[in-house]
């Protein structure tokens, strides 16, 4: 099977998939994609993580040059191909080239539907776009249910758009279970005011005045608002780290904490549960009815509520023992996100849509 690979930003996760993809006999693999030092969100993957890959790294003056990825995609003759997005116009367009009328293309949307006004009305705007797709393929029920919003018929949405190296990540639960449960709370993401990074400051501050022996906080990230977390009692602000490290300092933690104000899904909940961390999530991250059962592998909290974030850092301090139970059941629910089951969904998708007409 003959596949093309459309994608901006490199990322040790989406590598991580590709690569159990690429590694299948029966599967052709090419991938367009954009090297991580053009990185619009501040965090930068090392290229390596594309060794062995057949990738095709796209240089800045190469990204919306219309022709020349129309070229690349089309010498592969494809029987399929994945776009990330519909921002980017030379992988829009794929939709309208005369030489994939009989390929599949299908759309990996990560965007969760909030109801917002210009969602609401997003049919109107890309409709046309929308209907000449064979399929959209979304992390989870959030973006299940903005797929069907956008027009998409249901045999033709298919969920599991995200995966990453879960085998990297387990090993960590052991290696924290060996010792005491840390008692301490971590974030890591980016530093971007999206992130909710007000809210953590302040709902950590509430909670450092309810305990007497309030846990630390570590924060580690790269972005151009680090200086909302920089200089709170209790925080201490860390460079980001790159994947290949992240399972040992995550083994060295005791709960995960993202309050972002807007959030497609998270991947970076996915694979701090794979490390076996609790998490608390506000209700806007997209993976939260994907990954979180409140009081069994994490806790979500109202958006920008920092009252709420600070007894929801209260009730996991208040329940320490609790917290390796639930660890191992975060675990589990992060389980099937591993990138050997995208691999796996990846190649059931192509196969299903084989059995359905091309909508070109």
């Amino acid at each position: 099977m003959r596949l093309v690979i459309c994608w901006t930003e490199i990322a040790g996760y989406t590598a991580a998939c590709w690569r159990e993809l690429a590694a299948r006999p029966d599967i052709d693999l090419s991938i367009l994609a954009w090297p991580s030092s053009f990185s619009r969100s501040g965090t930068q993957f090392q290229p390596d993580l594309m060794n062995g890959l057949p990738v095709r790294l796209l240089e800045e003056h190469e990204q919306q040059n219309v022709p020349l990825v129309a070229q690349l995609v089309t010498e592969k003759n494809p029987e399929l191909v994945l776009t990330g997005g519909w921002a980017e116009k030379p992988y829009r367009d794929l939709v309208r080239l005369p030489a994939l009328a009989n390929a599949r293309i299908v759309l990996a949307m990560d965007s969760p539907w909030n109801a917002t006004f210009r969602q609401r009305f997003a049919r109107v705007k890309i409709g046309r776009y929308i209907d000449r797709l064979d399929a959209i393929f979304v992390p989870g029920e959030r973006g299940t249910a903005f797929a069907r919003h956008l027009g998409m018929p249901e045999p033709r949405i298919f969920r599991g758009m995200l995966g990453f190296d879960y085998r990297h990540f387990e090993s960590a639960l052991a290696r924290r279970s060996a010792n005491p449960w840390p008692k301490s709370f971590l974030y890591m993401g980016r530093y971007s005011p999206e992130k909710g990074l007000d809210v953590l400051t302040a709902g950590y501050a509430l909670y450092r005045k309810n305990v007497p022996d309030p846990w630390p906080f570590s924060c580690y990230g790269s972005g151009p608002a680090r200086n909302l977390l920089e200089g709170h009692d209790g925080i201490t602000v860390n460079d980001w780290i790159q994947p290949a490290d992240q399972p040992a300092l995550l083994a060295q933690r005791g709960v995960f904490v993202l309050t972002s104000h807007a959030e497609p899904w998270a991947i970076a909940v996915a694979e701090a549960m794979a490390s076996g961390i609790p998490a608390i999530c506000t209700e806007r991250v997209g993976a939260v009815p994907d990954l979180i059962r409140p009081y069994y592998n994490g806790l979500t909290i109202p958006t920008n509520d920092p009252a709420a974030l600070a007894r929801a850092l209260r009730w996991m301090h208040d329940h320490h023992d609790r917290l390796p139970a639930m660890g191992r059941a975060a675990q589990q629910f992060a389980a099937p996100y591993s990138a050997q089951h995208w691999a796996q969904r990846f190649y059931e998708m192509a196969t299903l849509l084989r059995e359905l007409p091309v909508r070109r």
